[in-house]
């Protein structure tokens, strides 16, 4: 190989490599230019975003802080609610308690009414018979009173009054 030949080996190594650092050098350029295109996008994007971002922000903030009294009150009320429905549970127990006693009584009281009731009826209609007989057999004695006094005397022929005999 002669110095000819080595030089333009070189020449043309030289040429490659020129071409090669102008495709890469292409590349890089077409590169910045897409990354430019992207912070320009970028940066439009963040205009817009930034006062959604506020507001989205202070949105957010906001619903955490109602949310917390929300679920504040939302705690208490059901604890209030618990309490009552609590007191609502021991009212109700104690009056079917005092109502069922209330139905005892009542019932032992209507038992025990009946029963006087059923034994003063009992003895009512006892002296009602009772009463009854008597004056069947007081009216069947006035009967037989009237009966006996409506036939008259009956007089006997030989017999003759103590009146009659006076008379004479």
């Amino acid at each position: 190989m002669d110095e000819t030949q080595l030089l333009m080996i070189q020449a043309f190594s030289l040429g490659l490599v020129a071409v090669l650092m102008l495709i890469v050098t292409c590349i890089a350029l077409v590169g910045l230019l897409q990354f430019l295109k992207m912070q320009k996008r970028f940066t439009e994007f963040m205009d817009s975003w930034q006062p959604v971002a506020k507001t989205t922000l202070e949105t957010v903030e906001d619903i955490s802080n109602q949310s917390s009294q929300l679920l504040q009150t939302l705690n208490e009320t059901t604890g209030m609610m618990k309490k009552q429905a609590e007191s609502i549970d021991c009212f109700i127990s104690n009056f079917t308690l005092t109502a069922q006693r209330n139905v005892e009584s009542v019932d032992s009281i209507i038992q025990s009414s009946l029963k006087r009731i059923n034994d003063l009826s009992a003895l009512v209609e006892q002296s009602l018979q009772v009463s009854a007989n008597k004056l069947r057999g007081v009216t069947a004695g006035v009967n037989a009173a009237l009966h006996e006094l409506s036939k008259g005397k009956q007089k006997e022929p030989g017999r003759v009054s103590n009146d009659e005999e006076m008379f004479l």
